[in-house]
């Protein structure tokens, strides 16, 4: 209990002894003026101001303890008194019956409401430490943030010259390249492009937690962006042995006004994950306008439709899917990279558009869908 409660009441007790000795003890000792005798009870007046004060201010006794207390004290003076101006026998045995169960009933009720109490505070006091605790892990999250967007910005500059100078070898610009060491330069070039592209999700995801992240939008042709990313695709598919085609209506407009890089990076991300995770068969890319459900009409929304015949999602996996650092419970069978933050980054960049981005799959082994709906401009 703090202290500063008690000494409210001590001052008020202090108070109260004061004006008892002064005015009932000293003057009529002393100077023989016995005239404040009949106005003792109310010296007691400080004492129950600042007692009250203690209680209702600093909460030095719990109210609902306090009255509990003093209803079964009232009820148990009253049935005691009942007891003792009854003069028969058998009223007397009734009323003290009824004096024992006004006890009893009592005493149960103070301990539930003692137990209530306690428990409360211990309520309160968890809550207390729930939120330091949250305090501090929004500052760990911020400073964990912080140093992932640094590290990625200083890992990004080496990654993507050792990346570039892998393609120039690649190319040859700097002489003939030895048969036995081309694998070994579109090694180095592969995996520095997978670096380098998780380095961009840890930074988005840092801009995206931060609040830091800007979209530029504009007005272009999603068309024509899913068709650049398809056939910039094309090659990985096909090294994999793996068809990827594309479809639209050619009498349709799908212009949006959007961050033409951010949509570009959803689509592509999706893609490329489509190709990782099919070991066998093909993906499918189609673009259309949303179908009304009910008369089946096109309306204002288009909506990008990329399936193929990979490893599939359960149940749990899709539920759970769009969050950060998620990947499939087969992922690692196919494919051992990944950070997954990929489409949990995809879903930042949709949700910020005001669209929408979805999955389904029949199951593990049954390949997937995914779907991507934004507004039409």
């Amino acid at each position: 209990m703090e202290r500063k409660p008690i000494q409210i009441v001590l001052v008020g007790f202090v108070l109260m002894l004061s004006l008892i000795i002064i005015f009932n003890f000293f003057l009529p000792a002393f100077f023989d003026n016995p005239r404040f005798i009949p106005l003792g009870a109310m010296f007691l007046f400080p004492f129950v101001a600042f007692t009250a004060y203690a209680i209702l201010r600093h909460k030095l006794f719990n109210i609902k303890v306090a009255g509990a207390g003093l209803l079964v004290f009232a009820l148990s003076i009253t049935a005691f008194g009942e007891v003792i101006f009854a003069r028969e026998l058998s009223l007397i045995i009734y009323r003290s019956s009824i004096f024992v169960l006004v006890l009893a009933f009592g005493t149960l009720l103070i301990r539930e409401v003692l137990r209530e109490v306690r428990q409360r505070e211990e309520i309160e006091l968890l809550a207390r430490d729930l939120s330091k605790a949250n305090t501090r892990l929004r500052e760990l999250d911020r400073q964990k943030s912080e140093f992932v967007s640094i590290a990625s910005h200083q890992l990004r500059s080496p990654l993507t010259a050792i990346r570039g100078y892998a393609s120039l070898v690649l190319e040859e610009s700097y002489g003939k390249l030895p048969e036995g060491a081309k694998e070994a330069v579109r090694r180095i070039a592969d995996s520095s492009y997978q670096m380098v592209n998780s380095v961009e999700d840890f930074l988005n995801v840092s801009r995206i937690e931060q609040g830091r992240m800007k979209y530029d939008l504009a007005v272009f042709d999603l068309s024509q962006m899913i068709q650049k990313v398809v056939d910039e695709m094309l090659p990985v598919a096909q090294k994999k042995g793996l068809g990827l085609t594309y479809e639209a209506a050619k009498n349709e407009k799908y212009s949006i006004k959007a961050d033409e890089g951010k949509i570009r990076q959803v689509i592509a991300n999706i893609v490329d994950n489509c190709i990782k995770y099919t070991p066998r068969g093909s993906i499918h890319v189609n673009l259309q306008r949303t179908p009304r459900p009910s008369s089946g009409q096109a309306t204002d929304k288009l909506l990008t439709t990329i399936t193929d015949t990979g490893v599939g999602m359960s149940k749990e996996t899709l539920e759970r899917l769009f969050s950060k650092y998620v990947r499939a419970d087969n992922a690692s069978r196919t494919n051992v990279g990944g950070t997954g933050l990929g489409l949990y980054v995809a879903k930042q960049f949709v949700d910020a558009h005001n669209g929408r981005i979805w999955a389904k799959s029949a199951g593990e082994g049954k390949g997937s869908s995914f779907f991507i709906e934004l507004n039409a401009a």
